[in-house]
């Protein structure tokens, strides 16, 4: 979804949008400039949005959808409800590399086989730069797909995969700078470590982000910590390594550590007792006179009662 687009001034000298009439060139602008509008020109749109946003009847709709179809500027898709807007990309061109991933992302998501091969043909006479090598990646995430077959979630993902092999990503990008981090932090720990392939590591980042719907801030606190703990510093040496127990550092970092579940002791169940060792001393040595007082009290007691019963017996 797009916060906004921009409308050349032209757009209202071309011949096309001359011979319109003012309901038709409103309906054209509002299919360019919609909430729902795509970098790819590709979006879903059911009728039903478009009655509400344009206020329109649904005959009108249905009128105006089916002359655009006829003038071979649309087409639109009943099964997933999606439009295609056809010369798109002649006026949108994919000019700089965060374009091309974002096109391949959405892509990903369109369900409409069509509309997909449409668009990938026309980079054929678009594309300004590295046409080869970009056609090539968007196409391998549908080949051997019948037409109009709406793709799976598992199929998407597995798409998404398979047409990031082609992207480049630039130093300053959001991947390449989560590979620099984990490197830097990995270095920190290993002065000796041999710097690694990049490109390569922000691929992984792009699956981590794209894919597995994590976010930025809470990727790098993960990174920092796994190389501060002195367990999973020596494990975490790439982002694959990362990613593969990324659930398992969320409920570690989250989690306070409990005693270890078990049976309980009851030979340790007791309060500790507490000493005075200064008074202990003074008993063991026989320092204590108030202790030896009593005990000679004890002792003459015991004398007096003996030599009562002595006397008795006599």
């Amino acid at each position: 979804m797009a916060k906004y687009r921009q409308v050349h001034t032209s757009f209202w000298q071309d011949g096309f949008v001359l011979d319109l009439t003012p309901d038709e060139k409103y309906f054209y602008l509002y299919l360019m400039t919609n909430p729902k509008t795509s970098q790819c020109g590709i979006y879903e749109l059911p009728k039903r949005i478009i009655e509400i946003e344009t206020g329109y009847s649904s005959e009108k709709i249905l009128s105006l959808i089916q002359r655009f179809i006829d003038y071979k500027k649309i087409d639109y898709f009943e099964g997933s409800k999606e439009v295609m807007l056809i010369n798109w990309i002649r006026y949108n061109p994919l000019r700089n590399l965060n374009l091309i991933k974002r096109v391949v992302y959405e892509l990903e998501s369109v369900k409409c086989e069509k509309f997909s091969k449409l668009y990938i043909s026309s980079l054929d006479s678009d594309l300004e730069f590295d046409k080869e090598g970009l056609v090539r990646g968007l196409q391998g995430a549908y080949e051997g797909l019948p037409s109009n077959r709406v793709k799976s979630k598992e199929e998407r993902i597995k798409n998404k995969e398979e047409g990031i092999r082609k992207i480049t990503f630039l130093s300053d990008s959001i991947e390449y700078r989560l590979s620099q981090y984990l490197f830097n932090w990995i270095k920190k720990n290993n002065k000796d470590v041999k710097e690694p392939n990049f490109e390569n590591w922000s691929k992984t980042f792009d699956l981590i982000i794209r894919i597995d719907k994590r976010d930025f801030e809470e990727i790098k606190k993960i990174i920092k910590w796994t190389q501060e703990n002195d367990f999973w510093f020596k494990i975490i040496l790439s982002p694959t390594s990362l990613r593969k127990h990324y659930d398992k550092f969320i409920l570690e970092i989250k989690t306070p550590t409990l005693p270890k579940k078990g049976k309980t002791d009851n030979f340790n169940n007791y309060e500790q007792r507490t000493y005075d060792y200064d008074d202990l001393e003074k008993k063991l040595l026989g320092n204590d006179t108030e202790q030896v007082d009593k005990v000679d009290a004890i002792d003459n007691k015991k004398r007096m009662e003996e030599l009562r019963e002595a006397s008795r017996k006599k």
